[in-house]
């Protein structure tokens, strides 16, 4: 059996990067708030709020994978029969339908196996598995994912409307950015909640997973 290999710098780095995304996001939050009160949809700094908007959680998430992949990994080296490698882990994520309920299975089942292998091995110390964190963990994810594609589809509507139709209903079209622009603010809350579940999971995760290098190899399963 191999070593494990240390994952504490990658779940730092991935708490860290993920509250520089949330607050990145909040202050998106209030600029996209103030567009939609005062009423120019098409303020200049629409552009720099987008990028943001995909930049900020791009990077957290991938920061998140690297740790989701190598807390996988370390686990499958003291249980063989742990059904996830680390490949699957973060593959999972990118499947489609599948990655609807995969990652929650693979997250769930990496807290639940270490549990029951510091348990055999009799460290009393065991990961903070909540159901409601997890709950609210995964509804959060799966709204802000629904909330892309609507977005998504507003968007393809407007550069139709833009660029094919050339604005022949000005008024539908400037109800359409409103509405893109709503659930733009909607997407970002959840977003921000899924981002506090997540930091909150991988911070339980990592108060035990060092733990797992102190199992000598005769105690395994």
């Amino acid at each position: 059996m191999k070593k494990i290999k240390s994952n504490q710098r990658m779940a730092d780095n991935a708490i860290l990067l993920i509250w520089i995304a949330v607050g990145l996001l909040s202050l998106q939050f209030i600029g996209i708030l103030t567009l939609v009160i005062d009423g120019n949809l098409h303020g200049w700094y629409y552009i720099v709020l987008r990028a943001i908007h995909y930049a900020a959680p791009i990077i957290a998430f991938v920061a998140f994978l690297m740790w989701f992949s190598r807390a996988c990994y370390n686990l499958h080296q003291k249980v063989n029969d742990f059904r996830y490698s680390e490949l699957y882990a973060v593959g999972s994520w990118f499947i489609p339908i599948a990655n609807l309920w995969k990652p929650y299975m693979v997250m769930k089942n990496l807290f639940v196996e270490t549990n029951k292998l510091l348990k055999k091995n009799n460290v009393p110390e065991q990961a903070n598995f909540s159901k409601k964190l997890f709950t609210g963990w995964w509804l959060s994810f799966i709204m802000m994912n629904i909330l892309i594609v609507l977005i998504a589809i507003c968007l393809l509507i407007a550069i139709v409307h833009q660029y094919a139709l050339r604005y022949p209903y000005p008024k539908a079209y400037e109800q359409l950015l409103l509405l893109q622009y709503c659930f733009i603010l909607v997407a970002i809350i959840c977003f921000i909640l899924w981002a506090i579940f997540t930091a909150k999971i991988i911070q339980n995760y990592s108060e035990v997973e060092p733990l797992l290098a102190e199992i000598r190899e005769d105690n395994q399963f």
